[in-house]
C-alpha cells in the first residue's frame, strides 16, 4: 500500500515537474528530466497522463482530461525537443512531430469535450509507439 502511494506521489511529482517546465525547456534540462522520464510520465506507472486524459473523458470530467491533455501535449514539446539515444535526427523529428501534433489533437479533443475525437486522438498515440521505438529507444 505504501509502495502505491510512493509510486504515485513520483509520478504526481515528475507530471508535475514536466508541467512546470514547459514554458522553459532548458528548465527540464536543468532539472535532469530525460526523455524517459517525459515518457514514464505520459505513458508508463499505474496513473499515466494518457490513461488519465481516456479515463476522464470516458466520465465525462472534462476538466480533469483537459489538465492531462495539456500536460501530455506540453511533454511532447519537451520530447520533441530532446535528443534520442540512437537513431536519426530525421527520423526523430518526423516521428516526435506526428506525437506532439497527436498530443495537440487529443487536447483540441478534450477542450471541445468530443469524446470521439478523444478516442480517436488516443488511438493515433497508442498505435505510434512500435514505430519511434523500434527507431530510437535504445541503450
Amino acid at each position: 500500500m505504501t509502495n502505491t502511494f510512493v509510486r504515485v506521489g513520483f509520478t504526481a511529482a515528475v507530471a508535475a515537474a514536466l508541467f512546470v517546465a514547459v514554458g522553459t525547456p532548458t528548465v527540464a534540462q536543468e532539472k535532469g528530466l530525460t526523455i524517459k522520464d517525459i515518457m514514464k510520465a505520459g505513458h508508463g506507472g499505474t496513473d499515466p497522463l494518457l490513461k488519465q486524459v481516456i479515463f476522464a473523458a470516458k466520465d465525462g470530467k472534462w476538466d480533469a482530461a483537459v489538465a492531462a491533455a495539456k500536460s501530455l501535449d506540453s511533454n511532447a514539446a519537451l520530447l520533441h525537443k530532446a535528443t534520442p539515444s540512437k537513431g536519426g535526427a530525421d527520423s526523430w523529428e518526423k516521428l516526435g512531430g506526428a506525437y506532439h501534433k497527436n498530443t495537440s489533437a487529443l487536447l483540441a479533443a478534450a477542450e471541445k469535450k468530443n469524446a470521439d475525437g478523444v478516442k480517436t486522438s488516443a488511438g493515433a498515440i497508442q498505435g505510434s509507439c512500435k514505430a519511434c521505438h523500434t527507431a530510437h529507444k535504445g541503450k
